[in-house]
């Protein structure tokens, strides 16, 4: 923490640790977009033509919708790369306008982030896995395994007090002091990533789900979201504590 008039130290934990930010870098990102743009700002998502509307309101000409960066068009939802919002939103006006906007065969809509084509390098996508080895310690954090009676798991430990209350539960704290595997999760052979998520996969499958739950329920730091399918999904506890199951007599 640093005086932005006076530019020394206030406060300071753990300065020099490296450490993985995670989800706690949104607080800068939405600290610097409120100061940059204020917080009435609004994105904007343009229709641009390159040829000419007729008396009729017939567009001779390609269109394009150009999108600034607005976070509700983004890469998160839709598969496909930063650019499939776009895409799937330029292919949606084709479909409802494109005989009425567009004369001449061949023209087409086209949709394309502004931000993207500006800055290509800025959203290279990284796949998680190569081969089936980790390429980023995330792997690890975000773990999913296998129960013993066959339950899936998908845990979130991205801090680093919760990564090491995962690996006490897994009984795996002992390759912090072991020199084998010194750096942990950190590491640039391939050997010892893969080896690392077998481990921890292993271990996740001597428990039961009802053993994990009392895991959960003794130690705070260490959860993990059960897979749910069918009429399994509206026993989500979220979902049950809020009221949003029911239920209803079926009058057949």
């Amino acid at each position: 923490m640093v005086s932005l008039t006076r530019g020394d130290t206030l406060y300071a934990y753990n300065a020099g640790e490296e450490m993985l930010p995670a989800s706690t870098m949104k607080l800068l990102t939405s600290a610097i977009a409120l100061d940059r743009f204020g917080p009435n700002y609004q994105f904007s998502t343009d229709a641009l033509r390159d040829g000419v509307v007729g008396s009729d309101g017939t567009l001779t000409g390609n269109l394009y919708i150009r999108g600034d960066g607005d976070p509700a068009l983004s890469g998160k939802f839709l598969p496909g790369g930063p650019s499939a919002p776009m895409n799937r939103l330029a292919d949606l006006v084709a479909q409802e306008f494109g005989q009425r906007l567009l004369r001449e065969p061949g023209l087409q809509v086209h949709g394309y982030l502004e931000r993207f084509k500006r800055f290509p390098e800025a959203f290279s996508p990284a796949d998680p896995f190569a081969n089936g080895i980790p390429m980023s310690p995330v792997v690890y954090m975000l773990l999913v395994g296998l129960t013993k009676d066959g339950r899936w798991l998908q845990f979130a430990q991205v801090a680093p007090h919760l990564f090491l209350a995962l690996m006490k539960a897994l009984e795996l704290d002992w390759m912090f002091t072991d020199p084998e595997w010194k750096g942990i999760p950190l590491f640039e052979d391939a050997e010892r990533r893969g080896a690392l998520l077998d481990h921890m996969q292993e271990a996740v499958g001597k428990r039961t789900l009802g053993e994990w739950q009392k895991v959960f329920d003794a130690d705070p730091n260490v959860f993990a979201e059960v897979y749910r399918s069918g009429p399994g999904v509206l026993e989500h506890p979220q979902l049950v504590h809020l009221g949003h199951v029911v239920e209803v007599l079926d009058p057949e």
